[in-house]
Formats: C-alpha cells, structure tokens, sequence
C-alpha cells in the first residue's frame, strides 16, 4: 500500500535526522572520502571570537534541507498521480449535473494526507512536518485550477465551463479547507501542550521572553500563527469560487449609490466591488488580474434543459447560489481588464515621472 511505503520512508528520513542530529551536536561536520561511502565526521577549527555553534549546525541544515526536498517530492508525486487519474475523466468542464460533495479524487487525497501528515507529524521534527503540509497544500491548490487557468503544468486547457463545474470545484474547495483547518490545529497541538505547560509553570518570570524561547510570544503567543494558516492556501480556487457565485442581481439592488463616479454605473460598481472583494491582495496583480478575465471568458450558461431542472428545483437548493447569466460574466472580466488597465497606467506614470525627476536632479 502506498501509505505504508511512505509512512516507512518517512521513518527512515527521522532517523537519518536524528543520527546528523547527534553528530553534530558532539560539535561534527561532515567529510567527504569514507571508503564505504558513508559520511564521516569532524570537529571544526574555530577561530577566537568565531561563532562556532553556526558551523556546528550548518551540515546538518544542508542535510535538513534534502530530506525534506526528498520527503516533498515523494507526496506531491502521489498526489499528482490521484489528481490525474481524476483529470483523465473529467475534461470539459461542463457536466450534465453538479455533485452532491466533494470529487473521489479530492476524497482520495484527503485520505491519503490525512494519514501522511499524522504520520510526518510523529517521526519528523514537528516543524518539518509543518513545512511539508504547506508545499503540499499549496501545490493541491495549484492543480485544482490549473487546467481551467491554462497554467504551466496543466494536461489541457480547459475551453468552457458551466455553473456546475463551479459547483463541483466549490465542494472540492471546501472540502480542503475544512481538512487544512483540521490539520493545522493538529500540527499546533504540542506547541499548544507546552504553552500550557509553561503558563502552568509560571511564565511571570521571564520564560520564553528570550531569543530561545521567543518563538510562541513572536507570534502573538499563538502556535497557528507560526504554522500559518493552511487554509490560505486555499486562496486562488476560493477567489474564483466566490467571484463566480455572486448573486450580482442581489447585490446591485442593495449597492449604495453614494459611491458613484461619474461614468460607471451601478451595475460596474457591483462588478468592480465583488472582483475587489474576492481578488482581495491580487487586486494589484496585473497578471493575476489578466489571468482571471481569460478563465471568466470561457464561462457558458447552462443549456436549456438544464435551467428548467434548476427551476423546478430550486437553484439555491441544487447549487446553492444563483448562476451568472452572460452579462454578468462579461461584467466581471470587464472590471478585471479595467483593474488591469488602471494599474498599468498608473505604472507607467510612475515611471515616467521617476525618469523625469532623475533627469532633473541630474540637470542640476
């Protein structure tokens, strides 16, 4: 089974973590040039004044660092292979009905990280296993939108997709967000057991105030924080989730109109506030902006017979949003172009006038 060679593989990279971390706490460096190609050991030469506990731990790092590369390679493959397969049978984009929950690829992979990740958590250094839940994370994120985003890595490009597609990827996207939440608090737990302990233990008297133990109270005293939020990773699919399941019709009746400029209506006002909202820090992102209008383009509406089962039924109770009609999808990439455009303006302003300023000074 493909969990238990991991989970083996896994503990063969702890204890080659724990034999470095032996050696080099004696005060070892590596040598290269053992007969039985094994590494061999010796003690640094350090110079007065030298700070010789950072040459004590440098190989070991290096040593770290390619574990941990190995250790990443070895899950990502798995979870390539899962979503592939699932790739394979889905290709369009456009299904005849949305889901009832989440994809048995994106079931498949929580399965497998689950029991991954508890195992990493156990025989790796806890920060280890933190790192390799973040690139995890983050390339799971990737892969659920880089076909329909023609990113780099993609199998095909995606030409169309409907509001079932974006039903199925809202389930797959909550599925590994409400997974990322779990995980994170499982990953904080000990640093969670040793704050209590400290705090049970006094910390009046200065204890973790200093640079060694200063890393819970650096972030606020919250383990989450120093792991980061897994779910953040989650960030670009969630993005084009909500963008593309905003009831505009709703929000345009319900927009201010205090807010207005002259020449955008309130409608754009609508577009150009949900796009904001949901792109949040990538509202500044010219190619990210960019790259979301292409994806928006390639929406289409349900066929006919489609609409009238969403009508009998309920559109809120079979997807639970509304589905954009036409306008108002060419409204949303309208109002990233925009965006786009506004930056790129502004951009070249900004660096006409710093040229001009220096041509000035240089003048002078």
């Amino acid at each position: 089974m493909q969990l238990v060679r991991d989970s083996e593989y896994l503990n063969g990279v702890a204890a080659s973590l724990e034999a470095r971390a032996v050696r080099v706490a004696l005060g070892e460096s590596p040598r290269s040039g053992s007969p039985d190609r094994r590494r061999e050991f010796h003690r640094p030469t350090s110079h007065p004044g030298s700070r010789q506990s950072n040459q004590r731990w440098a190989p070991f790092d290096a040593s770290e660092r390619d574990a941990m590369g190995a250790l990443v390679q070895i899950v990502t493959d798995r979870v390539n292979e899962l979503l592939d397969t699932h790739l394979e049978t889905q290709t369009d984009w456009a299904p005849d009905a949305p889901n009832q929950r989440e994809s048995d690829a994106i079931a498949g992979i929580i399965v497998y990280l689950d029991g991954i990740l508890r195992a990493s958590s156990v025989v790796v250094p806890k920060r280890n296993a933190r790192e390799l839940a973040a690139h995890i994370f983050e390339h799971v994120a990737a892969r659920t939108v880089a076909a329909l985003r023609d990113q780099p890595g993609a199998p095909s490009g995606v030409k169309k997709f409907t509001a079932f597609a974006v039903r199925n990827l809202d389930l797959d996207v909550s599925a590994l967000e409400a997974f990322a939440d779990s995980m994170t608090v499982e990953l904080a737990k000990d640093d969670y057991t040793h704050q209590a302990a400290a705090l049970g233990g006094g910390l009046g008297s200065g204890g973790g105030g200093g640079g060694g133990g200063g890393g819970g109270n650096a972030n606020g005293g919250n383990p989450l924080r120093s792991l980061g939020r897994l779910r953040g990773a989650m960030r670009e699919p969630r993005a084009f989730c909500d963008l593309m399941t905003t009831d505009f019709e709703a929000a345009s009746s319900s927009s201010s109109t205090s807010t207005n400029e002259p020449g955008l209506s309130s409608s754009a006002h609508t577009f150009v506030g949900a796009a904001a909202a949901c792109m949040r820090e990538r509202w500044d992102d010219v190619a990210e902006l960019e790259r979301m209008a292409r994806t928006v383009d390639k929406y289409r509406e349900l066929a006919a017979t489609q609409k009238v089962m969403l009508q009998l039924k309920g559109a809120e109770k079979v997807l639970g949003f509304r589905p954009l009609g036409k306008k108002s999808a060419e409204g949303i990439a309208r109002a990233l172009r925009a965006r786009a455009s506004e930056l790129k303006v502004a951009l070249s302003r900004g660096v006409a006038s710093g040229a001009s300023a220096a041509g000035g000074s240089g003048g002078e």
